[in-house]
């Protein structure tokens, strides 16, 4: 080693950093052409180098790993920060589902409290005009049997033309529904005073504005009152009505 500090004119070197095999290897110049000289003065015919290197694999290995960690976390931050961004949207979805669904509920139970009040108000509507028709026996004893039999009402309504609604001074748009009474009935309500109440507010609320317009006609004949007027008496005299504010 002195001797090639010697020639290398440098003290410099320090043996601690350099393994030295003297393995016989001939014009092997890979170290570099500025060491060529030491193979022509035999000290050695090459030199391997080696360097402390595991310290920094490790330090590699474990930045590489905190950069994975801090992807990872990120990723997670960002998953979550999508989920709270989704979270109104999803809530107002389900919001919308469920106004829907009950919107079509409440369709649907006022549609049934429509045809059952209906078929009631028809079957009035037939027992007026039938008790309505000229004295007479025949008149008696029909009289006894609307009085007496829904079914026999029903029967009846059947048989009513244009003509007799014209002489009552009721719209002739109702012969048809008339005619088809037993279709109507679903139920008969024991109290038909009632059920014009729940009727008026049925009628009155607005996704019925179709059955509205082609009943409201109907209710100053029948019951000797106005939708409104139902609605206003309903009001005055109970506080728990229900129909429309």
């Amino acid at each position: 080693m002195d001797r090639i500090q010697t020639k290398l004119q440098s003290k410099a070197i320090n043996p601690k950093r350099l393994k030295l095999h003297p393995i016989p290897t001939p014009n092997d110049r890979s170290i570099g052409s500025g060491l060529a000289f030491l193979a022509e003065w035999q000290i050695l015919t090459k030199i391997y180098v080696s360097a402390p290197y595991k310290s920094n694999l490790n330090s590699f290995r474990r930045a590489k790993h905190e950069e994975e960690e801090r992807d990872k976390q990120i990723a997670d931050q960002f998953k979550q920060l999508q989920k709270q961004i989704n979270q109104p949207f999803e809530e107002n979805a389900q919001l919308r589902d469920h106004n829907i669904a009950k919107q079509a509920e409440l369709e649907t139970t006022l549609c049934v409290r429509a045809n059952l009040g209906i078929g009631n108000l028809l079957i009035d509507m037939a027992r007026k005009l039938l008790a309505k028709e000229p004295q007479g026996s025949a008149s008696t004893k029909l009289k006894e049997q609307i009085d007496g039999s829904t079914t026999r009402i029903q029967q009846l309504a059947t048989t009513i033309t244009d003509q007799r609604l014209v002489e009552a001074g009721v719209p002739t748009k109702y012969r048809k529904e008339l005619n088809r009474l037993p279709s109507w009935v679903v139920k008969r309500n024991e109290s038909a005073h009632d059920l014009a109440y729940d009727l008026a507010a049925v009628l009155s609320h607005p996704t019925m504005q179709d059955l509205y317009e082609q009943w409201a006609a109907a209710f100053p004949f029948v019951y000797g009152k106005t939708i409104s007027q139902l609605i206003e008496e309903k009001k005055t005299n109970d506080h728990h009505w229900v129909g429309n504010d």
